[in-house]
């Protein structure tokens, strides 16, 4: 079922530290005080970006050089279960991997608050892992990750990787 209300999650901000929205309670982002972040791959030092800043369903995240536009800044809120909705400040749609994929390009979509919507950070050394909430069966933990390195490219969920206990570069963000 699909939910509106995402412009009233951006822009409604936080009272007493809880936020309620189409019947949805999130609590404040532990740490960012604002709730705006934004993530910089370990790997190429690019940004998770709404490539060119679009607005329509679909559109792919990208990995970009910072520049400190509101395609690279995604409101940080956590859902009830604890896990995390990031929504993009200049489109208002949310991280997404495609649902009808295990290892799914990152595009942007309508909030609905599905598994394929929720992420989980972990904290590795060096930054975070963001997991997706819905698994597929037969295969480790999905995680964004760079899986090609040119500038520009899309971003995609992938097998949960570690080295030494901490994630593989391309799979951490800071």
């Amino acid at each position: 079922m699909v939910r509106s209300g995402v412009a009233t999650l951006v822009k409604a901000g936080l009272t007493g530290g809880l936020l309620t929205v189409a019947g949805f309670a999130f609590l404040a982002p532990a740490a960012h005080a604002d709730g705006w972040v934004t993530w910089k791959n370990a790997r190429t030092g690019g940004y998770m970006d709404n490539y060119q800043g679009r607005t329509g369903n679909g559109n792919p995240i990208i990995h970009w050089p910072g520049n400190r536009g509101n395609n690279q800044k995604w409101w940080s809120a956590t859902h009830s279960d604890g896990s995390k909705a990031y929504i993009n400040a200049g489109s208002n749609k949310a991280l997404d991997g495609d649902a009808r994929y295990c290892f799914a390009p990152m595009v942007q979509w309508d909030w609905h608050a599905q598994a394929n919507q929720r992420w989980w950070r972990h904290t590795v050394q060096g930054g975070y892992m963001l997991q997706r909430a819905q698994g597929c069966s037969g295969y480790r933990p999905l995680v964004i990750s760079v899986t090609d390195t040119s500038r520009g490219s899309q971003l995609y969920t992938q097998e949960q990787r570690t080295i030494n206990n901490s994630a593989e570069p391309q799979q951490r963000w800071k």
